[in-house]
C-alpha cells in the first residue's frame, strides 16, 4: 500500500508531507514463523504531544495495515497500545508482505492543533471526521522466504483412512506418515464435517490425540523413528519455530502443549465453535 502525498486537506505527520516540525512517527516490525503461523511483532515509535494525546483521550488508535500483491491478502488491525502481536495465516501470503502504520481517528474531532505544526499551518484549526488517517509510517516491505516444500505442513504426514471392522480409533505411525484409523461411522462422520464449521472440533478429537501419541512415542524412543519422514517433518516444523523435537517431554516442554502449539491452539477454536452453533440455534 503506498501512502502518497497528495491526498490529505490537513496536516499529517509523516516522513513525506513535513506538515509538523520535530515530530515523528516511525514502526519496527519483525516477522516472526512459528509452527507455520506468521506474526508480526511491531512496535510504534511516536514523538507527537498531540497526536499522542488523541490516543490517550480514546479519541485516536495505532492502525497496521498488510497485504500481499502476490495472494490479494489484505488484513488490518487497530491497537490501543504502541505495541502488538499481530497473527497471520502463513497460507495466506507468499513473496512479500508491504506493512504500513497509521494513526487513525476513530471519532470526529473539532478544531484540532499543534504547537508543532509546520509555519504553513500555525495557529490553524481543522477538524478531522472519524477515520482519517492523522499519522503514517514509511512501507515496510518483509520478504516471506518459502519453506522446503518437502516440509511445508503436517497435512502431508496425516492420513485419516476408514476401517470397517475396528471398533475404535487407531494410530499406526510405523510408516512414513501416521495413519489415524477410524470406525466406519467416525470415519463417515469426518468426511462429511470435515470442512465445515466443525473443523476444528474435528482436529481435536482426533488429530490432537494422535500427535500426542506420537509424541510421547518420540519422547521415550526417538531413534526408532528419526528415518519415518514424519519425524523428519515434524523435526523441520519445530526447527524453524526455535523447539528441538528432542528436547518434549520430560525434558522440555510438554508434548500436549507442542501439540496445541502445531495445531494453532484447536482445543480453543473447537469450543468457540461449540459456542458459535450453540448461539445459533437459540436465535432460531
Amino acid at each position: 500500500m503506498q501512502v502518497k502525498n497528495n491526498s490529505f486537506p490537513y496536516p499529517v505527520l509523516s516522513s513525506f508531507t513535513g506538515d509538523y516540525i520535530n515530530d515523528a512517527f516511525d514502526l519496527d516490525v519483525e516477522v516472526i514463523n512459528q509452527f507455520n503461523q506468521l506474526y508480526l511483532n511491531g512496535t510504534f515509535k511516536l514523538t507527537s504531544p498531540s497526536i499522542d494525546k488523541l490516543i490517550v483521550e480514546n479519541k485516536a488508535t495505532y492502525l497496521v495495515h498488510v497485504e500481499c500483491g502476490l495472494t490479494s491478502f489484505r488484513k488490518a488491525l487497530t491497537f490501543k497500545e504502541n505495541t502488538f502481536k499481530m497473527p497471520i495465516e502463513r497460507q495466506l501470503v507468499k513473496g512479500k508482505l508491504e506493512i504500513n502504520g497509521f494513526v487513525v481517528a476513530i471519532e470526529d474531532i473539532q478544531s484540532y492543533s499543534s504547537q508543532n505544526f509546520d509555519e504553513m499551518y500555525e495557529s490553524l484549526q481543522f477538524d478531522i471526521n472519524k477515520g482519517n488517517i492523522l499519522a503514517v509510517t514509511d512501507r515496510i516491505d518483509a520478504i516471506i522466504y518459502e519453506e522446503n516444500e518437502d516440509y511445508k505442513d503436517m497435512t502431508s504426514i496425516i492420513n485419516i483412512r476408514k476401517s470397517d471392522t475396528e471398533e475404535y480409533m487407531k494410530i499406526d505411525h510405523e510408516t512414513d506418515k501416521i495413519t489415524i484409523i477410524l470406525p466406519k461411522n467416525s470415519y463417515e462422520l469426518y468426511a462429511q464435517y470435515a470442512k465445515s464449521a466443525f473443523k476444528e472440533v474435528i482436529i481435536t478429537n482426533v488429530i490432537f490425540p494422535a500427535l500426542i501419541h506420537v509424541f510421547a512415542q518420540v519422547e521415550h524412543n526417538k531413534k526408532e523413528y528419526e528415518d519415518n519422514r514424519w519425524y523428519q517433518v515434524l523435526k523441520e516444523i519445530l526447527e524453524q519455530s526455535g523447539v528441538n523435537i528432542e528436547t518434549i517431554g520430560d525434558r522440555g516442554e510438554p508434548g500436549y502443549v507442542v501439540v496445541q502449539k502445531l495445531l494453532h491452539n484447536p482445543v480453543m477454536k473447537s469450543l468457540e465453535a461449540i459456542k458459535m452453533f450453540s448461539e445459533v440455534g437459540e436465535d432460531e
